[in-house]
């Protein structure tokens, strides 16, 4: 039995929202717990850590890998809004997210325009658990960009997600 826990769309949701619920602490404790419960297991992110429209710059992802290096998250795939900040080649997504990031990071579909990859991100990975091969391949929106961030994905190339798959699932 392998068992792989999924969550998205975190938006740098720190604090608890008023009725209590979610909360960093709480998604931390979570996970640990489950991780526990199951050492078969794997913890993936499947994108927008970021984005909560109250931070862009150097710590726009602060305190998120953090966060997720104390969860055990293992995988973290890049969702449209870890591209908001395009200055400096996305250089606060390589030294604010991917660097301090414990476990690998995903994007299969997202290149800088001259073809090469952004630094420390891998297109897939393959995890064995309980004797199997799990493959897990990073892909996001081809639009990274929003009406709140109109120059999100400045200097990237996307690759459309079916056409991504269709090169990567034979490997």
């Amino acid at each position: 039995k392998v068992t792989i826990f999924a969550f998205n769309d975190f938006h740098r949701r720190l604090e608890p929202f008023a009725d209590g619920t979610g909360g960093a602490a709480r998604l931390v404790g979570k996970l640990r717990q489950l991780k526990e419960e199951n050492p078969d297991s794997i913890t993936v992110n499947v994108g927008d850590v970021a984005g909560d429209n109250t931070k862009l710059g150097p710590d726009s992802f602060s305190p998120v890998a953090q966060l997720f290096n104390r969860a055990g998250v293992d995988v973290l795939g890049l969702g449209n809004h870890e591209f908001e900040d395009s200055r400096n080649g996305y250089e606060t997504l390589r030294n604010g997210l991917v660097k301090p990031f414990a476990g690998e990071t995903l994007c299969a579909n997202v290149t800088h325009k001259n073809g090469q990859s952004i630094e420390g991100v891998k297109p897939f990975t393959v995890k064995q658990l309980a004797g199997f091969n799990i493959a897990l391949l990073g892909v996001v929106t081809q639009d990274l960009s929003s009406k709140m961030h109109p120059t999100a994905g400045v200097g990237l190339s996307t690759v459309g997600i079916k056409e991504c798959l269709a090169a990567l699932v034979p490997k």
